[in-house]
């Protein structure tokens, strides 16, 4: 996974649902990156639904074409409703 583009999709996803992302920034600083993107992707798509998911990593790619998401269907995890879990496979 490319940690500056999950970084830069998390930072994307708390400003268009007006949350603060002081929290996630200083995560990265003191507890390192990826530690940041996990515990924040989890927080973020924990009982996300995949449209809703897909909808948000589309409009920041547009938005941003300088940075991919490197997420595909096989690396989110679900529950058994279909769900994500706020976990990707590479993520752990």
């Amino acid at each position: 996974m490319h940690k500056d583009s999950l970084y830069s999709f998390i930072l994307y996803v708390l400003l268009q649902e007006g949350k603060s992302n002081i929290l996630f920034r200083l995560e990265a600083l003191f507890l390192g990156k990826s530690y940041a993107i996990r515990h924040f992707f989890r927080r973020q798509f924990e009982g996300c639904d995949l449209p809703s998911f897909w909808n948000l990593k589309e409009r920041f790619e547009k938005e941003h074409p300088q940075f991919s998401v490197p997420i595909s269907e096989e690396d989110i995890v679900k529950d058994d409703n279909g769900l994500m879990t706020g976990r990707l496979k590479q993520l752990g």
